[in-house]
């Protein structure tokens, strides 16, 4: 590490910085166990379990993660940041394992999400804030897009050895969480604590004034929680329908939600490309894939659809996902961009919690009978397409009216600079 001159933050070395980005590849630790859940719902049904039983063990950290990342903010002023990182790992590490070597039981597992869940939230909210607060310049935007990567690159290799482990034992899946000790070691050892750099913070003003969250915030916030409560039956549904449908193992299911992985990987690599493209439509744009490749699953039902549409599905998750953060900025004042983001974030958690039960709609429409597990999917699709429009004629009728693209391209520079770091707002 180099002295840092007056008004500068240190410069940091490799060690540091793969320290750093550790920290988010603890939050994909999470796919570890997506391709157990067909093992998961085959050992459990003899006990009365359904497969929306085992969605909760997916989605109870979802939920869990939404308290936990508003807990995080009052956390932050009492506690040296690095203090707060060591509790996360140690709720994800032991929350994470615990299924693997404790009771067969159902409530176990929940409890043992829980656990897990809250420190998912940490992390959550964690891992740009260390960015942020240890780098700047330059140097910060690139250790952003190593970020991006190092979830991509991550995210494939744990939903490999999940996959591979839940081939097994479903229990294996859950001992996978044993890959977070080297992370974790090298975090307490390399990372540095922030907490002494926050003079170096732009977002320390004194006397910053405050912004509202005005109704074009609430409609992006809203329409997101919608949407992952509608396309997370993707993620959620495959490992289930593979299984159920004869399609592979649980290794095959490592490799469609790898091609997911890698298509998202593709997504933010092309993202410049994609806004350039489609400016502000690359939302609409992308919801109109996710329907689509939606109507497409139910409709031909074979493991090479379904790895080209896990490819394609992940493309527009990777360009739909940072749209999203800009698009809550561009909606108002910058200075409202902190207060939108923590919004946007819980109600990304509550919309994948809700999600299984929302998808129980399937019953009310009809679809269960026809198509069993593929129902969500039957559902979803025209919805989403239906959001796809409406959201087409937000864009035209109130965002590009109200801000327009060419004069806003400043409001939004400022709006990424305040919404980086949420705990230091």
């Amino acid at each position: 590490m180099s002295e840092p001159k007056p008004g500068q933050k240190p410069h940091y070395g490799g060690a540091v910085k793969a320290a750093v980005l550790s920290i988010m590849l603890l939050q994909y630790l999470q796919a570890l166990t997506s391709p157990a859940a067909g093992a998961i719902l085959k050992h459990f049904e003899q006990f009365g379990y359904t497969s929306l039983d085992i969605k909760q063990i997916q989605t109870i950290p979802t939920l869990v993660m939404i308290f936990a990342c508003m807990a995080i903010i009052p956390m932050a002023n009492k506690l040296r940041k690095k203090t707060i990182l060591k509790i996360a790992m140690a709720l994800i590490f032991f929350g994470g394992i615990a299924p693997g070597i404790g009771p067969d039981s159902m409530m176990f597992i929940y409890a043992c999400r829980v656990v897990f869940g809250c420190g998912y939230g940490m992390i959550y909210a964690l891992a740009s804030s260390f960015i942020v607060d240890l780098f700047d310049g330059p140097e910060q935007k690139q250790m952003m897009g190593w970020k991006t990567a190092a979830g991509s690159i991550g995210g494939i290799i744990f939903q490999t050895v999940g996959g591979f482990l839940a081939a097994m034992y479903w229990k294996y899946a859950f001992l996978g969480f044993l890959v977070a000790l080297p992370f974790i070691l090298l975090i307490l050892w390399k990372c540095p604590d922030p907490s002494g750099l926050e003079e170096f913070n732009p977002a320390k003003e004194a006397g910053r004034p405050k912004a509202k969250v005005e109704k074009g915030h609430w409609f992006v916030i809203v329409l997101a929680a919608l949407n992952v409560m509608i396309f997370s039956s993707f993620m959620i549904n495959m490992p289930i329908v593979i299984m159920t449908e004869g399609l592979g193992t649980p290794n095959t299911i490592a490799l469609v939600m790898n091609l997911f992985t890698v298509g998202i990987f593709l997504g933010s690599f092309t993202y410049g490309w994609t806004t350039k493209l489609l400016k502000r439509f690359d939302i609409p744009f992308t919801i109109l894939v996710y329907g689509i490749v939606l109507v497409i699953l139910p409709r031909f039902v074979t493991l090479p659809v379904y790895m080209i549409c896990a490819l394609i599905f992940g493309w527009a998750f990777g360009a739909y996902n940072p749209s999203l953060v800009l698009a809550v900025s561009r909606q108002g004042s910058a200075l409202a961009a902190t207060a939108a983001i923590a919004f946007f974030v819980a109600g990304q958690g509550l919309g994948q919690f809700i999600q299984p039960y929302f998808m129980l709609l399937t019953g009310v429409f009809g679809l269960n009978e026809p198509w069993g597990e593929l129902a969500p999917w039957v559902m979803a699709g025209p919805m989403l397409i239906a959001i796809s429009i409406c959201s087409f004629i937000w864009v035209v009728k109130i965002t590009n009216r109200k801000f327009p693209y060419e004069g806003n391209v400043k409001a939004v520079g400022k709006a990424d600079q305040s919404m980086e770091s949420p705990l230091d707002s």
